[in-house]
């Protein structure tokens, strides 16, 4: 049982494993799966998805319906950057639904591309990712249901308590 308790561990997408004898003789495994958040373009690494907890999951970016993150990808960004994304996003519906695109810019910002809406989120740094994805949801909910969700190409919220928005060139 040890032997295919570490071979099913090895696997990416397995979280925990433990597998067992019964009293009757039966071999039982169970097995608790990660749940990829992200699905990352890395130039050096390949194709992987990523948890919220910031571990790589490797082989099934294909089947999964989750935003892909491009760009400036370094080792240091998937620690950090990719972890605090990742955690934003899970496990809240409306950001689930609603970001299509994570892009890293070579100097370390970040720029998000929404389903919904013709314009792209500036992010800054992908640090306090909750904070500032909670004043855009309530910038959604109270100024883009009213001036419509076309009205600007770029909305910056990087800075505390601000969303910068730019109107779009006519």
């Amino acid at each position: 049982c040890r032997g295919m308790e570490e071979f099913i561990s090895n696997i990416s997408l397995v979280k925990k494993c433990q597998v067992y004898k019964s009293t009757r003789g039966y071999v039982n495994i169970d097995i608790e799966c990660r749940t990829p958040a992200l699905i990352v373009q890395d130039k050096e690494n390949g194709n992987y998805s990523i948890d919220n907890e910031g571990n790589r999951i490797f082989g099934i970016q294909k089947a999964m319906r989750l935003p892909i993150v491009t760009g400036h990808i370094t080792d240091e960004t998937a620690q950090a950057g990719l972890k605090e994304i990742a955690g934003a996003i899970q496990g809240n519906k409306f950001w689930e639904a609603q970001i299509e695109q994570v892009h890293f810019k070579e100097n370390g910002n970040v720029i998000m591309v929404p389903r919904v809406g013709d314009h792209i989120i500036e992010l800054g740094k992908a640090e306090k990712v909750d904070e500032k994805l909670e004043k855009l949801y309530l910038f959604y909910k109270k100024g883009m249901n009213t001036v419509g969700w076309n009205k600007y190409s770029r909305l910056n919220i990087e800075f505390n308590d601000k969303v910068i928005c730019t109107r779009k060139e006519k």
